[in-house]
């Protein structure tokens, strides 16, 4: 016997609210991407880690050590104590997380 499977995704929109948290305490998902994308994903992506940018300068980059160099980058950027962890997929099967221990 054969299966066949097919993934299908849809795009919608909603609002998702709630009248337990404040405005400081919900972060909207497009402002969420516009953080991530200004202070990491631009300043790396299709750039030679090693020489091409600065705030990397003397760091081997490893996973666990860009873990580490992102992390600095977004909590400066997000609102006080809403950056919980950055995960980063070196691979499928190696992932380095951060969750700003000292």
């Amino acid at each position: 016997m054969v299966y066949l499977t097919r993934r299908v995704t849809f795009s919608a929109a909603h609002r998702l609210w709630s009248n337990h948290l404040s405005e400081a305490e919900v972060l909207n998902l497009s402002d969420m991407k516009r953080i991530i994308n200004e202070q990491v994903v631009d300043r790396v992506d299709h750039k030679h880690l090693n020489y091409d940018v600065a705030w990397l300068e003397g760091v081997i980059p490893t996973a666990e050590m860009l873990a580490i160099k992102f992390w600095e980058r977004l909590q400066r950027a997000f609102p006080s104590g809403l950056l919980y962890e950055v995960k980063l997929h070196e691979t499928e099967n190696n992932i380095a997380t951060y969750r700003g221990e000292a």
